[in-house]
């Protein structure tokens, strides 16, 4: 992942890098800890619709700038708006939301890449993601409980199907946080890695990523999330249909090829 340029989708608070298919989306408020407000919420959702528009789009990245990945909402901004926060909030959070179901509706791989801490809405962003790599001294902490807040970000769904209802109960209502080996070890997140080795891990697994066809990757993805809510009779049903689909597509037929022919097999998304 070098020799990025960076793309005029750029928002005031959402900086975004494009190379070769993969996306890589900054939150751009390091002084604040990349807390979100209604600025990073509105701009993270036109950013949404921009990269479910390109057609070449193979992998997003999100990651944060400055010290951490995201410290969750921007309690300054609750302050500010105690008078009015429900009316508030609800001109805040839908954009947030609608964010995070384009995010899930891409045909491209997703990848959460966690320094420092990832803490209520950022920990819900970065759990929306495919796959979540951390630098080793990360730390994950749902946090709602300390503002006497429930949750949003479809935290509760992700942390429940991730880790159990037992488990997520434990982290919404009694820790302080957990560390990154933790976080690994109950599956929270994939994997985590020294600090002077993040940026090579995080380039290799996208890497990793990309190669496969962009078909596969939508069709995967949606059985995956959608096995959370199915039976396995059902789910029976949804895999004999997506196989079918994908193996009418030219990326198929290379796939086939390319194993016949012992080579790698190059994919096109048709």
């Amino acid at each position: 992942m070098t020799d990025k340029e960076c793309c005029p989708m750029s928002e005031s608070t959402i900086e975004v890098e494009e190379h070769e298919g993969v996306a890589t989306v900054w939150l751009a408020r390091p002084d604040a800890l990349n807390t979100i407000n209604k600025a990073v919420a509105k701009d993270l959702r036109a950013t949404g619709y921009r990269l479910a528009a390109k057609r070449d789009l193979r992998a997003v990245v999100i990651r944060g700038r400055g010290s951490c990945f995201s410290a969750g909402g921007d309690v300054t901004m609750f302050s500010d708006h105690m008078d009015d926060i429900a009316t508030y909030m609800l001109d805040v959070i839908p954009d947030f939301h609608e964010f995070l179901l384009t995010l899930r509706g891409l045909s491209a791989s997703t990848v959460a890449a966690v320094h420092g801490v990832a803490a209520g809405g950022g920990l819900s962003l970065a759990l929306a993601c495919d796959f979540v790599v951390a630098e080793s001294g990360a730390r994950f902490a749902t946090a709602y409980r300390k503002l006497g807040a429930t949750a949003d970000g479809g935290i509760t769904h992700s942390l429940t199907h991730l880790v159990g209802p037992r488990r997520a109960l434990d982290l919404m209502l009694r820790s302080d946080g957990i560390g990154a080996e933790e976080a690994v070890a109950i599956g929270l997140i994939n994997r985590h890695v020294p600090a002077a080795d993040f940026d090579a891990e995080l380039s290799s697994l996208v890497s990793s990523l990309v190669v496969t066809s962009p078909l596969v990757v939508r069709e995967v993805r949606n059985l995956v999330h959608g096995a959370v809510s199915s039976t396995f009779a059902a789910q029976l049903r949804a895999e004999t249909s997506s196989f079918v689909r994908s193996a009418e597509t030219m990326d198929f037929r290379e796939g086939v090829a390319a194993f016949m022919d012992k080579r790698t097999p190059v994919f096109v998304g048709r």
